[in-house]
């Protein structure tokens, strides 16, 4: 018998989902979309789209296409998944240069998402899952599997990337995104060269100075 007054399990998880969002929206700096970023984020739904299901948007643009394979410029879905991979690497790039970082991190950051949609945009049938359980060798089962949640985690990632930026946060999003490699942070941390590098003297050799 349920006892009266005490929340269910689903109520809990609602709650919880909600105060998670609600985060979100105090933490971000406050954005108000139009109607072209809606636009935009429409269209670029349907790209995640497309690279989270390469091989089924290559074929059914063929099929729509009355391509045949001797007349296709490409027959491989790698085409689709590349040019997402690199467009949201690209995008990546401006954005965050107008966000005012430097050239040398809004490249690490362009390179960062670039990787990331390599692994989302992966042209592997996701759909095919609970075939891929029945696979007999454990090692390959679990390979496999673990590509396919790499995907969708890093698809996930992108999605409320490109969501924030075009209906919470702006260009904010960019801003404040996690720089994981450090290499491109180097060219900061490095301390000032001598000025007289720059004018052409020549040091003497350790030792020798008058």
């Amino acid at each position: 018998m349920k006892e009266v007054g005490k929340p269910s399990l689903a109520s809990l998880h609602i709650r919880r989902i909600g105060v998670f969002c609600w985060e979100i929206h105090v933490t971000d700096t406050r954005y108000t979309p139009d109607v072209w970023d809606s636009l935009a984020a429409f269209l670029w739904w349907l790209i995640l789209l497309a690279g989270l299901f390469p091989e089924t948007f290559f074929y059914v643009l063929r099929e729509l296409g009355h391509v045949t394979t001797q007349q296709a410029f490409t027959n491989t879905p790698w085409f689709i998944s590349l040019s997402c991979a690199g467009f949201v690497g690209w995008f990546t790039f401006q954005r965050s240069r107008e966000a005012g970082d430097k050239d040398d991190i809004a490249f690490g950051k362009g390179v960062q998402v670039l990787i990331l949609g390599f692994a989302a945009f992966l042209p592997l049938q996701i759909e095919q899952t609970p075939v891929y359980l029945y696979i007999p060798i454990p090692f390959y089962r679990n390979l496999l599997l673990g590509i396919v949640g790499v995907k969708v985690l890093t698809w996930i990632y992108l999605v409320q990337l490109i969501l924030r930026y075009y209906l919470f946060s702006g260009i904010e999003v960019f801003r404040k995104m996690t720089l994981v490699f450090p290499s491109a942070l180097l060219r900061d941390k490095m301390p000032n060269r001598d000025m007289s590098a720059s004018t052409g003297e020549i040091r003497p050799p350790y030792g020798e100075e008058e």
